[in-house]
Protein backbone atom coordinates (compact mmCIF):
# COMPACT_ATOMS: atom_id res chain seq x y z
CA UNK A 1 0.00 0.00 0.00
CA UNK A 2 1.17 3.01 -0.87
CA UNK A 3 1.40 6.03 1.75
CA UNK A 4 2.05 9.44 1.15
CA UNK A 5 4.65 11.25 2.75
CA UNK A 6 4.65 14.71 4.12
CA UNK A 7 7.27 17.71 3.04
CA UNK A 8 8.23 21.10 4.49
CA UNK A 9 6.53 22.09 1.11
CA UNK A 10 3.35 20.41 1.38
CA UNK A 11 0.76 21.80 4.33
CA UNK A 12 -1.50 19.91 6.60
CA UNK A 13 -5.53 20.51 6.02
CA UNK A 14 -8.19 18.94 8.37
CA UNK A 15 -11.83 18.67 6.91
CA UNK A 16 -14.64 17.81 8.96
CA UNK A 17 -17.17 14.95 7.55
CA UNK A 18 -18.89 17.42 5.63
CA UNK A 19 -16.62 19.09 4.15
CA UNK A 20 -14.20 16.29 3.15
CA UNK A 21 -18.12 14.67 1.75
CA UNK A 22 -17.79 18.17 -0.30
CA UNK A 23 -14.73 17.77 -1.62
CA UNK A 24 -14.75 13.98 -2.50
CA UNK A 25 -18.02 15.09 -4.84
CA UNK A 26 -16.07 17.33 -6.69
CA UNK A 27 -13.15 15.33 -7.23
CA UNK A 28 -15.47 12.20 -8.42
CA UNK A 29 -17.53 15.23 -10.40
CA UNK A 30 -14.19 16.07 -12.44
CA UNK A 31 -14.04 13.06 -14.23
CA UNK A 32 -15.11 11.87 -17.39
CA UNK A 33 -16.52 8.93 -17.90
CA UNK A 34 -17.91 6.51 -20.23
CA UNK A 35 -20.75 5.52 -21.41
CA UNK A 36 -20.91 2.76 -18.61
CA UNK A 37 -19.98 5.61 -15.94
CA UNK A 38 -16.30 3.94 -15.55
CA UNK A 39 -14.03 7.10 -15.40
CA UNK A 40 -11.16 6.76 -18.71
CA UNK A 41 -7.55 6.83 -17.90
CA UNK A 42 -4.69 8.33 -20.37
CA UNK A 43 -2.20 5.62 -20.77
CA UNK A 44 1.13 6.64 -20.54
CA UNK A 45 -0.37 9.73 -19.27
CA UNK A 46 1.54 9.77 -15.70
CA UNK A 47 4.81 11.28 -14.35
CA UNK A 48 5.76 7.16 -13.07
CA UNK A 49 4.61 3.85 -12.61
CA UNK A 50 3.03 5.20 -9.24
CA UNK A 51 0.31 7.45 -11.12
CA UNK A 52 -1.62 8.12 -13.98
CA UNK A 53 -4.08 10.82 -15.59
CA UNK A 54 -8.10 10.69 -16.64
CA UNK A 55 -9.83 12.30 -18.72
CA UNK A 56 -11.52 15.46 -17.34
CA UNK A 57 -14.60 17.49 -17.36
CA UNK A 58 -13.45 21.21 -18.80
CA UNK A 59 -9.91 22.00 -20.26
CA UNK A 60 -6.82 23.33 -18.90
CA UNK A 61 -6.22 26.74 -19.79
CA UNK A 62 -4.12 30.09 -18.40
CA UNK A 63 -7.30 31.01 -16.72
CA UNK A 64 -8.54 27.66 -15.15
CA UNK A 65 -5.09 25.59 -13.93
CA UNK A 66 -4.38 22.88 -11.96
CA UNK A 67 -4.57 25.30 -9.11
CA UNK A 68 -7.78 26.88 -9.75
CA UNK A 69 -9.02 23.34 -10.17
CA UNK A 70 -7.92 22.37 -6.65
CA UNK A 71 -9.19 25.53 -5.31
CA UNK A 72 -12.21 25.03 -6.59
CA UNK A 73 -12.49 21.82 -4.79
CA UNK A 74 -11.45 23.95 -2.14
CA UNK A 75 -14.36 25.80 -2.37
CA UNK A 76 -16.88 23.47 -2.57
CA UNK A 77 -15.81 22.50 0.80
CA UNK A 78 -15.91 25.48 2.24
CA UNK A 79 -12.14 25.87 2.65
CA UNK A 80 -11.24 29.87 2.27
CA UNK A 81 -8.66 30.08 -0.69
CA UNK A 82 -8.17 33.13 -2.92
CA UNK A 83 -10.79 33.96 -5.05
CA UNK A 84 -8.33 32.96 -8.21
CA UNK A 85 -6.13 31.10 -7.68
CA UNK A 86 -4.33 30.17 -10.93
CA UNK A 87 -0.79 29.80 -9.09
CA UNK A 88 0.53 28.00 -6.18
CA UNK A 89 0.59 30.40 -3.82
CA UNK A 90 -3.02 31.15 -3.99
CA UNK A 91 -3.93 27.81 -2.49
CA UNK A 92 -0.74 27.07 -0.68
CA UNK A 93 -0.95 30.40 1.77
CA UNK A 94 -4.15 29.10 3.12
CA UNK A 95 -3.14 25.65 4.31
CA UNK A 96 -0.08 26.31 6.00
Amino acid sequence: MYAPVGSPDCGALMLRDGQYRALVDYVRGSFRRDGGGAVMPLPGSGYGPTDLFYEAVGRYSLYDTCNEWTAKGLRAAGVTVGAWAPFEGGVMRWVR
